[in-house]
């Protein structure tokens, strides 16, 4: 369905002034590895190494425990070049709380631009970042989304269940990127690695012939 000009201008806005959380609607999109228009010579970042997680643990208060926090902590780097980023983190329960620990729910790291959500089995970790490359701002961030099954070792302590892993890495499964067209792109991310435009006009070329000369709203 054909949108407007005015549409497709305020769309896009709208979506990059929402909250991480409302950003992450979307996340199911993939990102293009794209050139700047201007210079010729600005190759976005991609995520293409998976993230590293390390000292993964996990307590899960025993019922009734009045003076224990469940908690839920680990490490997380980010290896690829020009997105280099290391921060920890953290979600705990109040004292004295029977929920568990695994929720449906995201928390934010330390800093902000990483947050994730984990089910007892599931580890699933999204990052914002800005790049200009991308293109000018408020079309210059992306969002990455991965995600992997946790393998704990789990012991009895006199407070509660604590679980460990001491590393594993999660894939780099999805990507969230708003363009100036609010395109929606079902593309995989292995064609997302080897796609390269040197212009927007390509870009929107590609998508009006893939969709028979239609733009589709990123909505």
């Amino acid at each position: 369905m054909l949108l407007s000009t005015a549409a497709l201008v305020l769309l896009p806005i709208f979506f990059a002034m929402q909250p991480f959380d409302s950003k992450l609607i979307a996340a199911n999109r993939m990102s293009i590895h794209l050139t700047d228009a201007a210079s010729g010579n600005c190759s976005a970042h991609v995520e293409d190494s998976p993230w590293l997680i390390k000292d993964v643990i996990s307590l899960q208060a025993h019922p009734g425990s009045r003076n224990v926090s469940s908690t839920f902590t680990f490490s997380f780097e980010d290896i690829n070049a020009g997105l280099e980023l290391k921060t920890n983190c953290a979600f705990a329960l109040p004292r004295g709380s029977n929920a568990s620990i695994a929720d449906d729910r995201y928390h934010l790291c330390t800093g902000g631009d990483v947050r994730f959500k984990y089910d007892g089995q599931l580890l699933q970790v999204s990052r914002w970042y800005q790049d200009p490359c991308l293109g000018p701002p408020p079309y210059d961030s992306a969002i990455a989304h991965g995600r992997a099954n946790l393998s704990l070792t789990k012991t009895q302590a006199p407070y509660g269940e604590l679980a460990t892993q001491t590393e594993l890495q999660i894939p780099i499964s999805e990507y969230l990127w708003i363009s100036k067209y609010c395109l929606s792109l079902p593309i995989t991310f292995s064609q997302a690695l080897f796609l390269e435009f040197r212009s927007m006009q390509k870009v929107e070329r590609w998508v009006q012939n893939r969709n028979g000369n239609s733009l589709q709203s990123g909505t």
